[in-house]
Parts: structure tokens; sequence; C-alpha cells
């Protein structure tokens, strides 16, 4: 017998297991318990196009008599409208389940609130489970926040989540002042990392960090075989062209999947735009500019605009600490480890980050640790 805390928690379980599979759509849970609380099924939506978690639970369920009384707990509440695939909540009205427990509101104009009300038309009950689990419920309710988080901030701020992604020594340093950094980290956090590109849509990086390594910036996480991702290059001068030309980069991307984001004004752009043998497989961004740089703001509008739900930063410490102070930064992957460089000798992440006062720093909110061998991942908003 589940408790509405297990049920939800499993449902938030179910849910990550579509992680970095059904963009544009939020990952979400099912669970299916009967008249007396015992479980009787579980779904998620597995990949973008397929079936929503509520009928992916369904349909685990040979007998719908079983459904007679059932409570149906869902992470977001069920979908009102035809996209992909039918309303699930219009499918839940017509089978005799009792009660609908939802997480979160879904804030989608074409479902918020309307899901709800199919449902209770049906005269079946609809409860969040905030209402229902207790002293759990802040607690509860910023898992499922961040279970959806990037979908929430899509359709509440019309905006791409942006993730930035960093490996430090315990003192903060990203590399040597002679610039060697290869590698802080174990190989446990390199396969993490791989993992996070794999659930976001694109990975951005710096000229620099470019120049430096020459980098694939593919997904190569054993559980995303296979999956093609967007690669995006900052490069406010536009001087990058005969090195991306040459690059990885090309070989591992598919065509049109490499964005180079160019300033407006810059004087290499009409090369850009001439050197015919890589428009096929490069987009071009020519970006409003601001003191010689790209205006980020920009950027993320394209990208929003181009259909990319969420960006993964991976450098260089220039980038990065632009997009801190402007605040384009909604969730920081910082992997430590366990290592000192020192102030001197050492180049931080956040050199370009400047606080006047103790008072303004900047708070990571609903911080997280996940041990890596022996580095230590800490996550969390910003």
């Amino acid at each position: 017998m589940l408790t509405p805390l297990g049920a939800m928690k499993l449902a938030i379980a179910e849910a990550r297991k579509g992680f970095g599979f059904v963009s544009p759509n939020p990952p979400v849970g099912c669970v299916i318990l009967d008249r007396d609380g015992n479980f009787l099924a579980k779904g998620y939506h597995r990949k973008f196009g397929s079936d929503h978690a509520e009928i992916d639970a369904l349909k685990q369920i040979q007998n719908e008599k079983a459904l007679d009384g059932a409570t149906v707990y869902v992470t977001l509440e069920p979908c009102a409208h035809f996209g992909k695939t039918p309303p699930c909540a219009v499918a839940l009205a017509k089978l005799p389940v009792a009660k609908v427990v939802y997480g979160l509101k879904d804030p989608n104009l074409l479902v918020s609130g309307q899901g709800l009300e199919i449902l209770k038309q049906a005269k079946i009950s609809v409860q969040p489970v905030g209402e229902l689990v207790g002293d759990a419920a802040t607690e509860l309710i910023g898992e499922l926040e961040d279970l959806a988080e990037v979908f929430l901030l899509n359709h509440r701020e019309k905006k791409s989540f942006v993730s930035v992604k960093i490996a430090t020594t315990l003192d903060g340093q990203i590399a040597h002042v002679s610039g060697e950094s290869k590698w802080l980290t174990g190989d446990n956090s390199r396969e993490h990392a791989q993992y996070l590109r794999g659930i976001h849509d694109a990975v951005m990086i710096g000229a620099g960090t470019f120049r430096q390594d020459n980098p694939k910036l593919n997904v190569r996480h054993s559980r995303f075989s296979g999956k093609s991702n967007y690669a995006i290059i900052v490069n406010s001068k536009g001087d990058l062209l005969d090195q991306i030309a040459d690059s990885e980069l090309l070989n591992c991307h598919e065509p049109g999947r490499v964005i180079v984001a160019v300033g407006e004004s810059s004087k290499n752009l009409r090369r850009f735009e001439r050197k015919s043998e890589i428009l096929n497989k490069v987009q071009i961004w020519p970006l409003p500019e601001k003191n010689g740089l790209i205006k980020l703001s920009a950027l993320f509008e394209k990208a929003f605009d181009t259909g990319l739900s969420s960006i993964f930063v991976e450098g260089g410490a220039r980038l990065v600490s632009n997009l801190i102070v402007e605040g384009h930064v909604h969730r920081l992957y910082q992997f430590v480890a366990p290592q000192l460089l020192g102030a001197k000798s050492g180049k931080p992440f956040t050199e370009g980050l400047d606080i006047p006062k103790f008072s303004d720093r900047i708070i990571v909110e609903r911080p997280a640790w996940l041990p890596l061998g022996d580095d230590v991942l800490l996550t969390g908003r910003l």
C-alpha cells in the first residue's frame, strides 16, 4: 500500500526516465493505485510523440474493472489538447477512476486548468498533491519543480533553459595559469557530464574553448546512443571560420546542427556567409553586439525561437562569467575534484564576476550533492 507521498515520489522517479528524450515536452510520470491504495501500474512519457505518462500506465492494466475507484497520481496536470497524441484528461474522463492527484498545474496555456476541468466535469475528484502530504509538501513541490524546470521556464518566461557545467578544484580553479587543465576530474565525472549533454538540446562553448580543445560537442553516453544534439559556438569576432571548416565538429553533427553565433557587425561575417562548403552544415546567426561582444540575451531569444528548449554551457571562464553576471544561468553543475591549485597559480571560473558587497553574493538554491568516484558534483538553481 502506497501513501500519497510514496506514490508521487514513485511517479517522479518514473518521469526521470524520460530525460533527454521528450523535449520540448516535459518529463512526466504516473502511478495508479486501486481503491484500497494498492499499486496497480506506473508509466512515463518515453519520448516526444509517444504515449504520455497516463496512457503508458493505463496500458499496463489488463482489466479496466481494476480502475473502479482507483486514484491516478501524475506529476503534471493531464493535458487537455490534441498535439502529437490525444488529450490524457479526456482518456481518463472515460474511465471509472475516482480521483486524480496532480503534482503541478501545467503552465501551457493550451492546458492550464483545462485538464482539471475536464476531469471535474466527468465527476472525477482532482486534488493537488501538496494538500495530501502535510509537512513534506514544500520539499515535494520543489522536487516536482526541479523535474519539470525546463518546460516550466520555457512556458512561463518564453526562454531557453540555460545550464552551466564547470570542473574545478576545491578552491574553485578551472585551470593552471599556464592553461593546463586536462584532466581535473575523473572518469565518473566525465561520464556524468556526457549524460548531462544528453538531457539538453544543445551544447554551447566560447571561442577560446573551441580554439584550445577542438571539441566534438556530441553526446557520447550509452543511454543516448545515436542521439543528435546541437552545438553552438559563440564567436563574436567571427574569426573561427577556417578552424570550424576543418574541425571535428562538422564530422560529429548532422547538417544544420552546428550553430556559430557571430557579431552582426563583424568584418568576418561576410566570409562566413560566402563559405559555401560549410553552409550546408553550419547555421550562421548574426547577432547584435554590445562593447564588441554578442548580446547574450539576443542569442538565447534566437535559440528559443529556433526550438532549443535547453542549452548546456561548457565554457570557457569568460563566457560563463558573463552569463552569470547577466543573469542568464538557471542551473549550475559544478564538478569538484579533491585538488588545490591556489589563487595565484589557478584560473577561477568566476574571473569576470565582481560582487561589490557581501550581501550581494549569489546563492545557489536547492543545492544537491552527488558523489562521483573521488569527485563530487554540486548542482542547484541560480
